[in-house]
């Protein structure tokens, strides 16, 4: 890896620079580089040996130090990208994209660049696929993973007991190659395939099923709704295990199916770096900007056709022209873009547990026709916008908004000039977005400002404490009914946090009697019921379902869609022409 320090601290003074010169206080490079000033001076020293610039310190209390640099930052820039090129270097090139400097300034090695990414198939003997995804990964431990990329490589790595196929509508053998409910689908009892296969090689067997559902029931972790039913875990044999609930539970298989609930072995603990499964894939390497997927040759079902799979996380700004990265194929083939309606939906959620003015239902209801979406789609000149009235972009419509409507409400509402404070995720289409709402509350008199959060630190809750309200999103997986339960029940996701105890105890109720509805249409009833409950009740905003565009190159085969909008690769392949 390439030493970044230098490359770092030239960004950060590179608007004061003149004629390759600046002037700068130590201080500044103590708090960019985290280290103190003896360090902060041996760097200065180094990259001076190194030819880079020449250093003049300042002389007495206040005065400024000096860098004269023996080239522009441009060529620089251009140099060092094109150096990772010829040496493969990939890691290094996206941390160059994510520095803030003109893009423009690798447009030159751009070709050069898109070359490295998409499919690579040296000698014929090892398929790679090379991609960029947009977001960093927290954590990879099932108990807490709730983002979507996240979840997205729990999949890649990992097995469950039994899968949910959404074609059937059914709940299907993985695992588990069998399984049988009694008193009145309270107990449950498993069936487990023989000779499954761990990353470290050693056989699946009960104990190991015990153990990962024990994992969850020992730690207050967001997704310990998924076994707070289970009373009692069996080992009938090294093959059967049976699992006894404190209460009945028709839709029990169905939280089987969640990638949280992935087996793990019991003789190794789990270590995010390291991640031991019984998935298609095996974790190979982990860093801040890298995952690297590599094909468990001893999977139980098929070995997938691709033998890597490198994700490359970036910023959504080195993300925007480098989705497969081979655009190509994209401006003269038709056939290889692909644009779809995700199955996610965008929303504003109010802080009960903060805001007093949002607990006002007029309040909420004159945000409801402020937030309009055909309003934003002219204004931001987002023409492919689907806006939102649903979870589920099938059961959406557009929605009747009016401003006089919003006046007229916000008049009655109580609100008497409070400063609010709208979080965004960092990434520039949320900003707009923010930016866009913050001015449409502005030119109502509501203060609206700001504040951009990373997903890293989704998790962090010091957000509750700061947010009046939230823009964020929601994905759904392949199971309907695993997805609006996730929802409500997941202790890290928004609604948990920002909902009060009353509405929260409502949709619990409301939540129960799905459960327990053993007719399909009912419980399809219960949904609608909890969805026209968070509607009238605006806790939510709803915003637009996401539409996704991206090329795929034609030599990429038979790629399918996973949960939450990704690709799977398990069974694509290369055609090696």
């Amino acid at each position: 890896m390439r030493d970044f320090s230098y490359y770092e601290m030239r960004a950060f003074l590179y608007e004061r620079e003149v004629e390759n010169m600046v002037e700068f206080k130590l201080l500044e490079l103590e708090s960019i580089w985290f280290c103190d000033r003896k360090n902060v001076k041996r760097k200065l020293k180094k990259y001076e040996q190194e030819g880079r610039f020449r250093y003049d310190p300042g002389i007495g209390r206040g005065n400024l130090s000096r860098l004269t640099f023996a080239r522009t930052f441009q060529d620089e820039v251009e140099q060092a990208v094109l150096a990772c090129v010829n040496n493969d270097q990939l890691e290094d090139i996206i941390r160059f994209l994510q520095l803030p400097v003109p893009k423009s300034w690798i447009a030159e090695v751009s070709k050069e660049v898109q070359q490295l990414f998409g499919l690579h198939s040296p000698d014929h003997e090892k398929d790679i696929l090379r991609t960029i995804v947009m977001n960093k990964v927290s954590t990879l431990d099932p108990l807490a993973a709730s983002i979507t990329l996240e979840r997205y490589c729990i999949q890649q790595l990992g097995d469950t007991l039994v899968v949910y196929d959404p074609i059937t509508e059914e709940v299907r053998p993985h695992l588990a190659y069998r399984w049988i409910s009694e008193n009145n689908h309270s107990s449950w009892t498993f069936y487990l395939r023989k000779g499954v296969r761990f990353h470290h090689h050693r056989t699946l067997t009960s104990e190991d099923v015990v153990y990962t559902f024990r994992r969850f029931q020992g730690e207050k972790a967001p997704m310990r709704w998924l076994v707070q039913d289970i009373q009692e875990m069996e080992c009938l044999s090294p093959y059967v295990v049976r699992l006894r609930l404190n209460r009945p539970n028709l839709l029990f298989p169905r939280y089987l199916c969640a990638c949280n609930l992935s087996i793990l072995p019991k003789d190794e603990p789990f270590a995010e770096h390291k991640w031991i499964g019984t998935g298609p894939f095996r974790l190979k390497k982990r860093s801040d900007t890298l995952i690297v997927l590599e094909a468990f040759d001893q999977y139980f079902l098929e070995r997938p056709f691709l033998d890597e799979v490198e994700l490359y996380l970036a910023s959504e700004e080195a993300t925007e022209a480098m989705i497969y990265l081979n655009k190509d194929h994209a401006p003269h083939d038709p056939a290889s873009l692909k644009e779809d309606v995700l199955n996610k939906f965008r929303y504003l959620a109010f802080n009960f547990r903060k805001s007093p003015v949002v607990r006002e239902l007029k309040f909420r209801e004159a945000l409801y026709h402020l937030l309009d979406m055909d309003q934003m789609r002219v204004d931001l000149g987002r023409e492919s916008l689907v806006a939102a009235s649903s979870f589920v972009p099938w059961k959406s419509s557009l929605p009747i908004k009016s401003r006089d409507e919003a006046k007229r409400l916000l008049a009655q509402s109580g609100y008497e000039g409070e400063r609010l404070t709208l979080y965004a995720n960092n990434v520039p289409q949320e900003r707009e977005e923010a930016r866009w709402f913050a001015e449409m509350a502005a030119a109502e008199g509501i203060s609206v400002d700001c504040v951009y959060f990373h997903m890293k630190d989704f998790y962090d809750r010091s957000m509750d404490h700061a947010a009046d309200f939230i823009f964020m999103g929601e994905s759904a997986s392949a199971d309907p009914y695993l997805s609006i339960l996730d929802s409500f029940y997941n202790d890290s996701l928004i609604y948990r946090r920002f909902l009060s105890e009353e509405h929260i105890r409502t949709i619990d109720r409301m939540l129960e009697g799905f459960k327990i509805e053993p007719d399909k249409t009912e419980r399809e009833r219960w949904i609608n019921r909890i969805e026209s409950y968070v509607r009238n009740e605006h806790l939510i905003l709803f915003r637009y379902h996401p539409v996704f565009n991206r090329a795929i190159p034609a030599i990429i085969q038979n790629i399918r869609s996973a949960d939450h909008g990704y690709d799977d690769f398990r069974k694509s392949w290369i055609e090696h022409l």
